[in-house]
């Protein structure tokens, strides 16, 4: 059924997501939450090949189960490939890149980043950053850098990493590069939590915003869910969970309609003028992806505020990114 929520594309997953044989997709998180639903989805338009990065194999064969069971016609046993990760783990995040580009035919069609972590406790990463900007956009990162020269040989390549509205509530200055190698709680007074979790949600806006300016044969955008419920939501206190309730008002969305406005943003048609500079949408890109913008549910131009269309932060994110990761290749 339509996805209500805003004034949005009218987007029908079964029904306006093309067939994607001969596509190989690869899914960050892929055992639970909006990246499983991404996967439920998907994976009923035949796809040749869909990686699949989880730190639990048991998860990742209860998925093949799941989908065998309402989709016996489907080989999901042949589509799905287990990548063994650990987000937090750049060494993992470098192996399972590494298969990918050592496989026997290696290709890659579309990138959608959807594993995360969200008002996590402090805590360092094991590569020493902070532990949601190294989850959320580090790994993801490195993701990109290694896997975007096989990207680009596709046809239609397209990277989609999932943020959050809550990115409004980033730090003064957007980012707090000086102290990313420590557990940046000693940063704030209050909120700690929800404010490096809007840091990290914000470099998933710029990053997307900054491999469009510099790879435009490349369509990369940044989603905003909705205010969906997820596996992440047990791990939170109760002060964080309580405004989270609020700010919903007990009208959270489920993973399946939370994943629509990715499977719109790697499915839909492209817009083929200059890449989105954040400042809302023309006319005639209504309905069309937009390389470089940020979405709201579904294929809303989002709306922007404080630091989000900073292209200097946004080519400093990348610079320090592509810094720190110049040992992994």
């Amino acid at each position: 059924m339509p996805l209500k929520v805003g004034s949005g594309v009218d987007f029908v997953p079964d029904r306006d997501i093309p067939n994607l044989s001969n596509k190989v997709i690869f899914v960050t998180g892929g055992t639970g939450g909006l990246g499983k639903a991404a996967i439920l989805t998907l994976i009923k338009k035949k796809p040749s090949k869909i990686y699949v990065t989880a730190r639990n194999p048991s998860k990742f064969q209860d998925l093949v189960n799941e989908i065998q069971v309402e989709n016996p016609s489907i080989q999901a046993v042949s589509i799905l490939h287990l990548l063994n990760c650990d987000l937090a783990d750049l060494k993992t995040v470098q192996s399972a890149a590494h298969q990918v580009l050592t496989s026997t035919t290696p290709k890659l069609d579309i990138f959608i980043g959807s594993a995360g972590v969200f008002l996590a406790s402090p805590a360092l990463t094991k590569d020493g950053y902070e532990v949601q900007f190294g989850t959320n956009h580090m790994s993801h990162a490195l993701f990109i850098k290694l896997l975007l020269p096989l990207l680009q040989k596709s046809p239609d390549p397209r990277i989609v990493l999932f943020t959050s509205g809550a990115f409004a509530m980033h730090p003064a200055g957007g980012i707090l590069f000086d102290s990313l190698h420590t557990t940046q709680e000693k940063e704030f007074r209050i909120a700690a939590p929800w404010r490096l979790y809007a840091q990290s949600k914000l470099a998933n806006v710029l990053f997307c915003a900054e491999l469009a300016r510099r790879y435009a044969d490349v369509a990369a955008v940044s989603v905003h869910p909705g205010e969906v419920y997820t596996d992440g939501f047990a791990n939170v206190g109760q002060w964080s969970r309580r405004i989270l309730v609020a700010m919903s008002m007990n009208k959270f969305m489920t993973p399946e309609e939370g994943s629509r406005n990715a499977l719109w943003a790697v499915t839909a048609p492209l817009y083929k003028g200059e890449v989105g500079n954040g400042e809302g949408v023309k006319e005639s890109e209504k309905g069309l992806v937009v390389n470089g913008s940020y979405y709201e549910p579904v294929g809303v131009p989002g709306k922007h505020m404080r630091s989000s269309t900073d292209g200097d932060l946004a080519r400093r994110l990348w610079e320090w990114t592509e810094k720190e990761l110049e040992k992994f290749n």
